[in-house]
C-alpha cells in the first residue's frame, strides 16, 4: 500500500507520480555551476533541496563492481519511504576514459555524481540532464534522442527539389542493431553513509564567523581572496539556502576585505 506523508496542511500520498510532479518542476538551474564549459549540479545542493521536500529520504552506497576490462563502476540507491531508485556510473578521468586502478578521490567524485543522477530519477534536476550538460549524458544517449533534437532544430530548406537522373536501386542489407550489454547485477546493499543535513542557525553562524575571521586575519592578496571564494562556493550556496542572514555577512566581509586590499595597494603605489 502507498505510504502517506503527513504534513501540517494535508496528507500527501507518496507515490512515484506525486514525487515526480513535485521535484521535476523545481528550478535547479540556479544551483548549477560551470566546469569545463559544462553545467553540473553540486551533490550537496541537490541533497539540500531534496531534504527540504522529503527529509525522510535515505541513500545507500552499494559495493563497486569491476568489469572484465578492469574498469570500475559505483552503485547508488536512494529511497523515499517505499520508493526506490538505483543508478550506476563508471569511474572515469576528466577525458571520460575508464580508470583501471582508481584512487580514492576518483571514486569519491564518481559516487557524488552518481548520487546526483540517482536523485534525478525522482525528477529533481532531470531538466538539466535533458539539456545534455554533462559528458556522461552524451555517452548515455544510446537512443540518439539528443541527436534527433539537434537535427529537428535546424532550418528546413524551402527550395524546390530538382529532377534527378534515375539510378538502379541497390539492395538493402538487413543490419541488426547491436544491443548494448546490460550493466552488471548490483550486489547486496551495505550500511548507508550519513550525508550532511541542512545547517541549523547556530551551525550557520559558526561557519560564517570562521570564514570572516579567516579572510580578515590572513588574506592580504586579492587573488587569494577570489580563489578562497571560488574554492568554497558550494558551501556558500548551501549557506545561502539555510541562512540568508549569515550568507549576507560573509558576502559583506569579502567585499570589505577586497576594498581594504585595494586601498592598501594604492597607498603603497602612491609612496
Amino acid at each position: 500500500m502507498p505510504v502517506k506523508k503527513k504534513t501540517a496542511e494535508a496528507v500527501e500520498e507518496v507515490t512515484y507520480a506525486t514525487v515526480w510532479q513535485k521535484l521535476y518542476h523545481i528550478d535547479m538551474g540556479k544551483h548549477t555551476s560551470k566546469k569545463g564549459g559544462l553545467d553540473y549540479i553540486s551533490w550537496s545542493m541537490q541533497w539540500v533541496v531534496l531534504m527540504q521536500h522529503y527529509p525522510q529520504a535515505q541513500v545507500k552506497w552499494l559495493p563497486p563492481t569491476q568489469d572484465p576490462a578492469g574498469g570500475w563502476t559505483v552503485w547508488c540507491e536512494v529511497r523515499i519511504d517505499h520508493l526506490v531508485r538505483r543508478m550506476w556510473l563508471p569511474v572515469t578521468d576528466y577525458k571520460n576514459n575508464c580508470i583501471a586502478k582508481p584512487h580514492g578521490r576518483a571514486m569519491n567524485d564518481t559516487k557524488q555524481r552518481c548520487l546526483v543522477k540517482c536523485i534525478a530519477l525522482f525528477g529533481l534536476g532531470m531538466h538539466v540532464y535533458q539539456g545534455k550538460t554533462q559528458p556522461e549524458d552524451l555517452q548515455d544517449d544510446e537512443d540518439g534522442v539528443f541527436e534527433e533534437q539537434e537535427k529537428s532544430s535546424k532550418p528546413v530548406s524551402k527550395r524546390k527539389p530538382t529532377a534527378k537522373a534515375q539510378t538502379k536501386p541497390q539492395p538493402v542489407e538487413n543490419k541488426v542493431a547491436e544491443t548494448p550489454p546490460p550493466p552488471p547485477p548490483p550486489p547486496q546493499p551495505i550500511d548507508e553513509d550519513d550525508l550532511p543535513e541542512p545547517m541549523g542557525e547556530e551551525e550557520a553562524k559558526n561557519f560564517a564567523n570562521f570564514v570572516i575571521q579567516t579572510i580578515e586575519g590572513f588574506t592580504t592578496d586579492e587573488n587569494v581572496l577570489i580563489k578562497n571564494w571560488k574554492k568554497n562556493e558550494d558551501d556558500f550556496k548551501r549557506l545561502e539556502i539555510d541562512s540568508k542572514e549569515q550568507y549576507d555577512r560573509v558576502v559583506a566581509a569579502f567585499a570589505k576585505q577586497r576594498k581594504l586590499i585595494k586601498e592598501n595597494l594604492k597607498g603603497e603605489n602612491d609612496e
